[in-house]
């Protein structure tokens, strides 16, 4: 569902783009290639989705929490770990993830995008993965890119980075096509 939104202003998981929350553009790419799309974090009473929701691992954790409860909870080998914040995601995102990931010996597919960003909110985990991120967790590594030192994670070259573009604050919304 997302952190506190504290630059945002509000909550951005239930924020409508295009007439819709961000959270569900998110869950609508995912579910277009994943049987089960499972809601992570702080779900607000007021934002009913109808998708299934779990707690972050622990509470105030940022996305690393959300990440360690996504993976204790997966079904399959690799989850596919996206942020509420991409209302502009893509199925064709999602898929080229599990197919990187069904060929790969890491623990992690992180895209980076053709701006050079590594995009660690919208990439592939295998529930491998899930110890040494919680370690890292009760470490106090909650910077995700610091955790990531404890997996084995492969980069995915994406040529269009455009499903990759998140909303940070309010006039970020102006800018989206």
């Amino acid at each position: 569902m997302g952190g506190q939104s504290t630059r945002f202003g509000r909550d951005k998981a239930s924020f409508a783009v295009a007439g819709r929350p961000m959270a569900l553009h998110v869950a609508a790419a995912l579910s277009a290639c994943l049987e089960t799309v499972t809601l992570v974090g702080e779900c607000r009473a007021h934002f009913n989705t109808g998708l299934p929701a779990i707690p972050d691992s622990m509470p105030n954790a940022g996305p690393l929490g959300g990440i360690v409860a996504a993976l204790g909870h997966a079904r399959r080998s690799w989850s596919v770990i996206a942020a509420c914040d991409m209302p502009l995601a893509s199925s064709a995102q999602v898929a080229s993830l599990l197919h990187a990931a069904a060929v790969c010996e890491a623990q992690a597919v992180i895209p980076r995008t053709p701006d050079g960003r590594l995009q660690p909110l919208f990439a592939a985990y295998h529930r491998s993965a899930r110890s040494p991120l919680a370690s890292a967790l009760a470490e106090g590594r909650l910077k995700l890119a610091r955790a990531l030192d404890a997996v084995r994670w492969t980069e995915l070259a994406v040529t269009d980075g455009t499903g990759f573009t998140n909303v940070n604050t309010r006039a970020d919304v102006p800018l989206l096509p």
